[in-house]
């Protein structure tokens, strides 16, 4: 043995006898298991009763330790310093028990003392040093002193009130930047605190995690030592280098110099927290698998802090969910939650157990939901579930709550501001303490791995960002992150509204640059089913290459082949619907040499009884090209027919009948007579049946409206009331002498029946109206005034409309002059009456009515205004007009997707054009982002040429 080994053995034994001449018991720790601490003393009081109270204690007894004095004014020794690694000081100051520094004079006999806190310590560089005090001895003087430092082992911290005092200052170094990212509130400096003080590099990575960029800017301004975030030298220390890539990213959305501080991390917690800042910015930007592998290189680390190691675990918990690893994520969390024991004084080990219950419970009930077991039996399990659950309200996620309160007030406060305007044109320069709040509280719980609450809190974000894009320098940046935010956060809902939202007024641009970001692969469970809804609405904005490998892989989704999806909230019937859906959306945008083998897919598909499943299938077919499916694919096709449910068998044979398939209509036919309604759906207005197949038509249609009638009497309204009523008029028009009014005049004269089922009766009268025989006209006529007054008879139902304006002037009951009166009338009425506008001032042809229908077209409301637009591409194809002209060009250089084609809708539907306009049209629009609208609008070409 050495001599500093001897010294070492003497100290300890020395130090543990003055402790048991205290009466107090002392234990001993073997030096081949030397963890920092030398002596584990239990207390006793002085009857000689333990106190269940334990020190952990260090011992330094060799002459070295006291050639540090430090001294006070007057030139005494008041102490000496003590110094060592500073992870040796961040093991005593966070361990579970209360440590102190023995300084052992041997020769003196004398044993001094100092309570390690994160207070007491004084970093430099990678060591630290504390100083012991000459006035501390352990002696029976200063029992009572001890005492109250061992009853302090590790309470959970006060955090109640008002106001938090505690400082970067007051936390161990080990701990520091954990606290920055998932507990800001402790580590920043105080809003009310101001800028005369400076600050250090991790109080800066907290103001960046708490969304306070304008203190970080006003720091910097202020004080030297505090470089600015977007101009910090490479040569700065490696924490200030991680403020730096952490501003990056936030506001650049740069991942490189994130990879850079993580790749020249300088310690293990260093490592930890900046692995973890880049798996959770490489999963936003939807590379789950590089994220894994960020974590997985750190996972192993022995040397990890278990705290540390618990977050990263948590973290690849959370991302084995998202890729369906359900027992590798079991597992991490279960590690996870044994690596946080023993810490209940630091916060954010709550708020990380927390996550790791969440990622137990995902899994368990993921588990349960692959046997199709979702409620255990077991009361034991019940409980711990139970406990989970508790588990998930912790300090830090009370905080987080706080951020998104602060959020919304100031969204509403912005928006009052915006209403109270006395000027709607002046612009507000308002604060940004929203947009920072909903940023602090979703980095928090994307740190933290809460993976629900990063996902509705993202959408709070994802949500402001769209209502808040026009405010911005980048109006189209800022509107595709808002739908990538929705798309990534699997906010499907919200997605839906906003794509409908810029499809109806645009800009088309933002929705092209958002569907440029959907990746082809790498979907997580997540995201799957917003991706199939951005490519269902959206789809057609994608290049060809990127549409067919996506249409591609739709298909194959479609036909029950997902090996690389991993589960999401959507049922495998679900999966399948939503994957047709992304199909149909995507066709438009892929080459047409992908149509075959489209056709092929579809004729693989499973036998599904579900409606919904069905009528998804004649989405893709309306826009599969004949032309381009070979001949032994549309024979594959027909098996479909053959083994389908009643829509999808109609929807396959209505796709051979449009493409003149001689077989395909007489089986539509006699399916139409076995009252078979999509049969008769897919015929159209069934005016080429012979009169024969037109009587079975008829009969099966009168059933079926006296099966509408009789449903309104009990008061059951179905979705097909409308579309039997107006087939059953178009029917009856169509084949006069096989024809039984009846029906339809039940229909209309009946109060019970909804005005909705009514108003489509109606408009396939005006539709109709040159067909319709005298009396049943007069009858029509008659009924107009009963027609005008029908009001809504539940809530849902609409209005009527303007359709007996519309109905008189069809059948020819009144005057173009007061036609015109009524058509001002209705263009100031409700949503319905003002669409009925449109279509009635088409009919009119006056230069009144045509001052309407160009009004109309800029309505508020988008349905009239595409169906304006519908009307005005219609009337432009033949007839000259200045003013409609110029309200089409308008239109057509409007960057609203939907009512460009509806537009092009209308000109389509017109007799072959031949005026200069309709070429000004197709040339300006045959540059759009939209494959949908260019196809239109290079079909208006060709039909020119």
């Amino acid at each position: 043995m050495n001599r500093s080994h001897r010294t070492s053995d003497q100290g300890v034994q020395q130090v543990k006898t003055d402790f048991t001449d205290l009466g107090w018991h002392a234990i001993e720790v073997p030096q081949a298991g030397d963890i920092g601490t030398d002596l584990y003393v239990q207390l006793f009081d002085e009857r000689r009763h333990a106190l269940r109270l334990v020190l952990g204690i260090q011992v330094r007894s060799a002459a070295s330790q006291f050639r540090s004095p430090a001294k006070g004014d007057d030139g005494e020794i008041v102490g000496w310093w003590c110094s060592d690694h500073r992870d040796h000081f961040d093991y005593w100051s966070t361990h579970a028990l209360p440590h102190l520094i023995v300084l052992r004079d041997l020769e003196e006999r004398v044993s001094y003392w100092v309570h390690v806190t994160p207070e007491e310590i004084e970093p430099a560089g990678d060591s630290a040093k504390i100083q012991v005090p000459r006035h501390q001895v352990i002696s029976a003087e200063q029992v009572d002193d001890v005492v109250k430092i061992a009853a302090s082992q590790k309470a959970a911290p006060l955090l109640e009130g008002l106001a938090i005092s505690a400082g970067i200052d007051d936390l161990p170094h080990s701990r520091r930047l954990r606290y920055a990212l998932i507990a800001p509130r402790l580590a920043a400096p105080p809003r009310a605190a101001g800028y005369e003080n400076s600050i250090c590099a991790e109080e800066a990575i907290a103001l960046i995690a708490a969304g306070r960029f304008r203190d970080l800017v006003n720091y910097a301004d202020a004080h030297e030592d505090v470089p600015d975030p977007e101009q910090i030298s490479d040569d700065a220390t490696w924490q200030w280098q991680l403020a730096a890539a952490m501003w990056d990213w936030t506001i650049n959305d740069s991942l490189a110099s994130l990879r850079l501080v993580f790749e020249s991390a300088p310690d293990d917690q260093s490592h930890a927290a900046s692995a973890v800042l880049l798996a959770c910015a490489l999963r936003r930007e939807e590379q789950p698998d590089a994220s894994t592998a960020v974590l997985d290189s750190l996972a192993e680390h022995e040397s990890l802090h278990p705290v540390d190691r618990g977050w990263v675990l948590v973290q690849r918990a959370r991302n084995k969910i998202e890729v369906d690893d359900v027992d590798g994520a079991h597992e991490d969390a279960v590690e996870a939650q044994g690596c946080f024991a023993g810490d209940r004084d630091d916060v954010t080990v709550s708020a990380l157990s927390a996550s790791a219950a969440w990622s137990l419970y995902r899994a368990a009930w993921m588990r349960r939901f692959e046997i199709g077991e979702l409620v255990s039996e077991d009361e034991d399990e019940q409980q711990r579930y139970k406990g989970l659950l508790i588990a998930f309200d912790t300090a830090v996620s009370w905080w987080r709550s706080r951020e998104v309160s602060a959020a919304m007030s100031a969204e509403q406060d912005e928006s009052f501001r915006d209403w109270a305007q006395d000027d709607p044109n002046q612009d507000i320069v308002s604060g940004s303490s929203g947009e920072d709040a909903l940023f602090a509280a979703e980095l928090n719980a994307d740190l933290t791995a809460e993976h629900s609450a990063w996902r509705s809190i993202a959408e709070r974000r994802g949500r402001r960002l769209l209502m808040h894009a026009s405010k911005g320098d980048d109006e189209v940046k800022e509107l595709a992150e808002g739908l990538d935010t929705l798309r990534r956060c699997g906010r499907q809902q919200s997605l839906g509204q906003a794509i409908g939202h810029l499809l109806r007024v645009g800009p088309a641009d933002a929705l092209a640059q958002s569907l440029r970001c959907l990746p082809k692969t790498g979907w997580t469970g997540t995201t799957i089913a917003a991706n199939f809804e951005a490519l269902k609405l959206a789809g057609h904005f994608l290049d060809e290459d990127a549409a067919g490998e996506l249409l591609l892989s739709c298909a194959r989704f479609a036909r029950g082949d997902p090996p690389d999806l991993p589960r999401c909230e959507l049922t495998p019937p679900g999966l399948m619907m939503a994957a047709l859906d992304g199909a149909a959306g995507l066709m438009a945008a892929a080459s047409d040499s992908l149509h075959s083998q489209v056709a092929r897919d579809l004729a693989e598909l499973p036998p599904n009884a579900e409606l919904a499943y069905s009528m998804r299938i004649g989405n893709v077919l309306d826009q599969l090209d004949w032309n381009h499916v070979e001949p032994a694919d549309r024979e594959r096709l027909r098996e479909l027919a053959r083994r389908g449910n009643a829509r999808a068998v109609a929807a396959v044979l209505g796709w051979f009948y449009t493409n003149g398939d001689t077989a395909a209509r007489n089986e539509l036919t006699r399916l139409a007579a076995a009252r078979d309604l999509y049969a008769m759906a897919e015929l159209g207005d069934l005016s080429e049946l012979g009169d024969a197949e037109a009587r079975d038509v008829l009969d099966a249609l009168s059933d079926c409206a006296n099966g509408v009638l009789a449903d309104a009497r009990r008061r059951r309204y179905g979705g097909d009331g409308a579309w039997i009523a107006a087939t059953l008029v178009g029917a009856c028009a169509t084949h006069p002498l096989e024809a039984d009014w009846e029906d339809a005049f039940a229909l209309l004269g009946e109060p019970l029946v909804n005005t909705h089922t009514k108003r489509a009766l109606c408009a396939a009268a005006v539709e109709h109206a040159e067909k319709l025989p005298v009396q049943v006209a007069q009858r029509f006529i008659a009924g107009c005034d009963q027609i005008e007054h029908l009001t809504p008879i539940y809530r849902g139902d609409s209005d009527i409309g303007a359709m007996h304006t519309s109905m008189l002037y069809a059948l020819g009951a009144v005057s173009d002059c007061n036609t015109q009166t009524a058509l001002v009338e209705h263009a100031a009425g409700t949503h319905l009456e003002r669409c009925d506008a449109a279509r009635l001032a088409h009919k009119l042809c006056s230069d009144r009515a045509d001052i309407v229908l160009a009004m109309l077209a800029g309505d508020r409301d988008f349905l009239v205004r595409a169906n304006a637009a519908y009307c005005i591409g219609h009337r432009v194809c033949n007839d000259e007009n200045r003013g409609l002209d110029a309200a089409a060009l308008k239109l057509a250089c409007s960057d609203a997707t939907s009512i460009q084609l509806s537009l092009l809708n209308g000109l389509q539907a017109s007799s072959p054009p031949h005026r200069p306009v309709v070429n000004l049209i197709a040339a300006q629009l045959e540059i759009h982002p939209s494959a949908r609208v260019r196809r239109l609008a290079d079909s208006l070409t060709n039909n020119n040429d």
